[in-house]
This record gives structure tokens, sequence and C-alpha cells, in this order.
């Protein structure tokens, strides 16, 4: 199994034995569309790989529910259950690895049991649709790989960039990962990710945001820097830095 990641915008398309597709929210379900008509794959929505805020002391916007974005998007599949749905008053920089974590964690697992249920052994892959943030947690949590200096820029996040991650280690058919489902209210469940180990088995980054199907190559790429938390005396003004070539521009919330 290989993950295909991509950030906000889907230019290329690549075919797969099987296809499953995963997003996180409206404006990226709107960018699946072209990959969505070539293929006839359904789209999966989890609120679990979705866009991240930090902490505030008030309640951030949250995504349309399954059957208003059903009415735009056709193609949303309704038996899909996301994993978890991410704290509306905002997450920490921790919070937001560890709900990405749990999420593919979730996602992996579901994925292996429809494997042994149907008897499928041939290989196949994900294709995931999100927001920078929550690719480069994504991107650490799957490799398991946290820096010690959160803003170091290991994931690249340039727009309508595709990453490919592959599987390290396949699961034991006899004992498959048993995840806690999470329920509203509850806390994350934890997952052990770290040093090296990564979600589902692990895995490994072959492909890092590349461009090379774009006219404009690299363009807007986003980090981590420092000041994303919002705490309760002070608000930050800057949620990231662009590491694209205008490094000056002023940018918005991706």
């Amino acid at each position: 199994m290989s993950f295909f990641c991509s950030h906000l915008a889907l230019q290329h398309s690549y075919r797969y034995r099987r296809e499953s597709t995963l997003s996180s929210e409206p404006p990226i379900v709107q960018t699946l569309q072209p990959f969505v008509e070539q293929t006839d794959t359904p789209v999966r929505v989890d609120n679990g790989l979705g866009e991240w805020y930090g902490r505030a002391r008030f309640d951030h916007p949250s995504p349309a529910t399954l059957p208003i974005l059903r009415g735009l998007f056709p193609s949303l599949d309704e038996t899909w259950k996301p994993s978890i749905t991410p704290n509306t008053s905002g997450e920490t920089v921790q919070e937001l690895h560890n709900r990405c974590a749990y999420a593919l964690q979730y996602i992996i697992s579901k994925e292996d049991e429809d494997d042994r249920f149907n008897g499928r052994t041939e290989d196949r892959a994900i294709l995931m649709c999100t927001h920078a943030a929550s690719l480069i947690a994504m991107g650490r949590v799957l490799t398991g790989h946290m820096p010690e200096d959160l803003t170091e820029e290991d994931f690249m996040t340039y727009t309508a960039g595709i990453s490919k991650f592959t599987r390290r280690n396949l699961p034991d058919r006899e004992r498959p990962v048993s995840v806690k489902k999470w329920e509203k209210g509850m806390d994350i469940p934890k997952v052990g990710w770290k040093n090296g180990r990564g979600v589902g088995g692990g895995w490994d980054c072959v492909i890092n945001s590349d461009c090379s199907h774009l006219t404009g190559g690299e363009e807007r790429g986003w980090h981590f820097q420092g000041d994303e938390e919002f705490g309760d005396d002070t608000l930050a003004t800057e949620e990231g830095s662009d590491i694209g070539e205008d490094r000056d521009r002023t940018i918005s919330k991706l």
C-alpha cells in the first residue's frame, strides 16, 4: 500500500490497480474533482485529516455536514465514518500530530481489515488531499520521525505538490491491529509512532512534494514557524512561513 498526498490542488493523476481517495474539507473535495471524474473514484471525507487551527478563545469554523456536501459533490462516500473530529477551540502543534496519528492509524486499519475480508493481496494506493500543516504532521507520523525543532522543514507542502509514502512493514493478517474508536468528548486515543516507528507499520517518504508536473514549479510552500499556538493572553498574527520564491509576501491561512 502507498499513500499519495497532495497539498491544496491536484494537477496530476496517478492510476492504480485500486484507488481509495480521502479528503478533509469542502475546498479539498473540489480540488479532487478532476481526479474523481477521470477515475470514477468515490471520495471519503475524514475530519481527522482536516485543517489545523491554533488554540483560541473562540470556536473555529467546521466543515459542512456530509448530507450538505453530498448535495454539491455526489461522489462522496456516505458510508464512511470520520475517524475523529478536531477540537473546535483549536489545537496545539502536538495535538495536531496526535490527531493525525490516530486518524491515519484508524484509516490504515480499516483498509487492512477490508483487504483481509475480501482476500485482497495486490498492491494498491490511497490518494489523500489536505492542507499544509496537516500534511507535515501526516508525513511525520507516517515515517515516525518527529524533529526536536517543530519548525524544521522536513516535509514540503508546495501548492499542488505530490508526495508519496510507501509502507515498510506489511501487517500480520493473523494478528490485526485493533484501534480504539474515538467518540465525541473523548481525548485523542494514544498511538505509538515516534522514534522511527510510524503508524501502520511505518512508511518511507520516497517523493517529497514534487512539482515537476507544474509549469510554475514550486509555489507557496509553508512550514511551522513557532508562533502558531494561540494562548490565553496573546493571539498570533501569522500562522506559518512561506518558503517559496515570494518569501516576503504576507500569507493567509492555507
